[in-house]
């Protein structure tokens, strides 16, 4: 996607690096509704403990979270020693199934905090469904030790099938956010040489994505170069699984100098007249991160670059509309500067008012320095320094992420949950779209789900209040 690899531009000092859903699924371990209950902790039932010859196994299950399940055969127990509580466990659920037993019963399963028993379930479905109890007294924050066990009707054929185990608490009353809430946003794709992207009509990375949060994303992020041949039956096959759709157009090799001289102008008009052809908004992210040093298009790349910028992104936007992109929007995405990259006032880059519909920003967590990065280090400046531009146009977060390779779970933790935080405040009020980077592009691991202790919190993210937007502009 990048036509310099991150890792390679990291290694010279850079980074480049709501949505209510409006189709719930119910296959995340948090399919949870972000004004009900919070996590105190959870875990697959697959990573639990237990002796050799005892009748639990783990096996297949296709329906299941990641692919598996614990299976018991007889009365048994399984373990999770040390398993972490952030705060009182009032709620407890298991997702389980089971087949009969020879005399037409059906499993019991029962779950132990300490040694104590805080709820126990006849399983009596064939297909993954959540049991759910009150636990009194609450489970408090802390260590404890967790027990699963079948402890009956599991004679004969009769077995009990187990997915996960979750403790939750109901959530404190929270102030619904003033102003603008978030749009969620996704780019999902897997390898550079695997599936592609989702304009080619292949949409999937987006439903292992859906599958993996429970949530449909609302806002759709692909790429491609100016040359390569717009799919239009494949946008369309996008637009009609999801409500909108962001193409980032690159030069595929074009420096600033060249498509002045007219190089890009032919791409320019068939782009607009292909895009102007589908009956919907189409948002054209137009040569990204002009302010690095990574793209043909850089301006660093040529003399006077700030102002080829400028007239380059006018062209390509007024040549598009001309030849029929009057459903064409327009993004302008610079990189973040100081502290992640730095690199001259993004002001002297803007192309204008006239040109430019929506504001964007990249920013990543892409690699250690002696200050670590949080989001907070990523983005505050950043967005205060772009809004300073224009009073009113809306602000996307085009890219972001943490990579799992320099960063630990615990930091990609907080990297969303200070996401979640920012954007309830006043300076990130103008942030009416959030696309993450769901990748493992180019040797980063950018996943939410990577390491998997982060998935949580980005779920908590996407669950809140803030994140349930539909309006982008």
């Amino acid at each position: 996607m990048k036509e310099m690899a991150r890792r390679d531009f990291l290694k010279l000092g850079a980074a480049g690096l709501a949505v209510a859903s409006f189709s719930s699924v119910t296959l995340g371990p948090l399919a949870r509704k972000a004004d009900a209950v919070v996590e105190a902790t959870y875990f697959d039932a697959e990573t639990m403990s237990f002796p050799a010859g005892v009748g639990i196994s783990i096996v297949n299950d296709t329906s299941a979270n990641f692919g598996k399940v614990l299976c018991f055969q007889y009365i048994a127990t399984a373990v999770k020693n040390g398993q972490n509580f952030s705060g009182e466990g009032s709620i407890v659920r298991i997702r389980a199934r089971a087949s009969q037993n020879g005399i037409g019963g059906w499993p019991v399963a029962a779950v132990l905090v300490d040694g104590r028993e805080v709820a126990r379930w006849t399983v009596n479905t064939t297909s993954l469904q959540m049991y759910s109890a009150n636990v009194s007294p609450g489970v408090s924050a802390g260590a404890h030790n967790v027990s699963l066990q079948a402890v009956g009707g599991t004679t004969g054929p009769g077995t009990l099938y187990v997915d996960f185990v979750q403790f939750q608490r109901p959530d404190a009353p929270t102030q619904t956010p003033t102003g603008n809430l978030v749009v969620h946003g996704i780019y999902a794709r897997g390898i550079s040489t695997g599936p592609s992207n989702p304009q080619w009509g292949d949409l999937s990375q987006l439903t292992n994505y859906t599958n993996l949060v429970g949530k449909k994303p609302y806002l759709v992020h692909g790429f491609q170069q100016f040359g390569d041949v717009i799919s239009v039956s494949g946008i369309n096959n996008v637009l009609a699984n999801y409500p909108q759709y962001m193409l980032t157009l690159e030069a595929g090799g074009l420096n600033l100098d060249q498509i002045l001289a007219g190089q890009a102008d032919s791409n320019f008009d068939r782009i607009g007249r292909n895009l102007g052809s589908i009956n919907h908004t189409i948002y054209v992210r137009l040569m990204h991160e002009m302010n690095g040093n990574w793209y043909s298009y850089s301006a660093s790349r040529v003399s006077d670059g700030e102002r080829k910028y400028r007239d380059a992104f006018r062209r390509g936007v007024n040549r598009m509309k001309a030849a029929g992109g009057s459903n064409l929007r327009f993004v302008w995405c610079p990189n973040v500067r100081a502290p992640v990259w730095g690199g001259n006032p993004l002001r002297n880059f803007y192309p204008g008012d006239d040109v430019v519909d929506i504001f964007g920003l990249d920013g990543y967590a892409g690699y250690r320095t002696s200050t670590p990065f949080t989001f907070n280090i990523v983005f505050d400046a950043a967005v205060d320094e772009i809004c300073a531009i224009h009073p009113s146009k809306p602000l996307w977060l085009c890219e972001w992420g943490m990579d799992a390779w320099d960063y630990s779970a615990a930091e990609k933790e907080q990297f969303f949950d200070a996401a979640r935080a920012s954007f309830k405040t006043q300076r990130y009020s103008r942030v009416k779209a959030s696309l993450y980077f769901h990748s493992t592009q180019e040797g980063y691991r950018w996943r939410v789900d990577d390491p998997i202790a982060s998935l949580d919190n980005y779920k908590g993210m996407i669950n809140d209040a803030v994140y349930q937007g539909t309006s982008i502009m």
